[in-house]
């Protein structure tokens, strides 16, 4: 049985080698036939009436063809983000201007209070000879010499009367002004009082 397969594998591979060889002798045969064109003829005229040989297949026919690449455009989907409320810039409330508060009115200087001023009747005379003060101040007189005087206002606004050793009169002055008093008793005696 291996005898066999043996001789029959010979045979297919002398018959293999056989039409090798025809198609080889096939192909010689026809490649001697074709004649060179001659001058002045065109190639495409068989010499001896022989007929051309077949072009080879183009070379692009053992090649397999390129497959073409897919190019279709991908399709863009659709945003799915939501929309996005736009936001106006806030608006600034306007800033009312308070009206400026008027200054307070200074507050009026307290009135001084009264003064009582005392002056002296001696040697014949007023001591001092010239008093000034403020409205509403008083002026007290005492006689310090042994004979009586008076105080006595020129214009007749105030009198003391005859003041003995050791008397006093006293005069509240309420209105501005220059007053000149005298003793009536001696002329060369006087004195004055100045209001302000």
């Amino acid at each position: 049985m291996y005898k066999t397969k043996l001789s029959l594998l010979a045979v297919l591979v002398g018959v293999v080698l056989m039409g090798a060889g025809c198609v080889k002798s096939d192909t010689s045969t026809n490649t001697d036939a074709v004649v060179a064109p001659t001058q002045g003829q065109p190639s495409s005229e068989p010499a001896g009436g022989s007929l051309p040989t077949s072009a080879p297949a183009a070379s692009s026919a053992s090649e397999p063809a390129s497959k073409p690449t897919d190019t279709a455009p991908a399709k863009s989907e659709p945003s799915t983000a939501p929309d996005q409320p736009t936001q106006s810039a806030p608006v600034p409330t306007p800033q009312s201007t308070p009206a400026p508060m008027p200054a307070p009115a200074p507050a009026p200087e307290p009135a001084p209070a009264p003064k009582k001023v005392s002056a002296a009747i001696a040697g014949f005379s007023f001591q001092p000879n010239s008093i000034t003060i403020s409205v509403g101040d008083t002026i007290t007189w005492t006689n310090n010499d042994g004979a009586p005087h008076t105080v006595t206002a020129g214009e007749g606004s105030f009198d003391s009367g005859a003041l003995s050793s050791g008397r006093t009169f006293s005069k509240t002055f309420t209105t501005a002004g220059t007053y000149s008093y005298v003793c009536n008793f001696h002329g060369s005696m006087h004195g004055t009082v100045i209001v302000k």
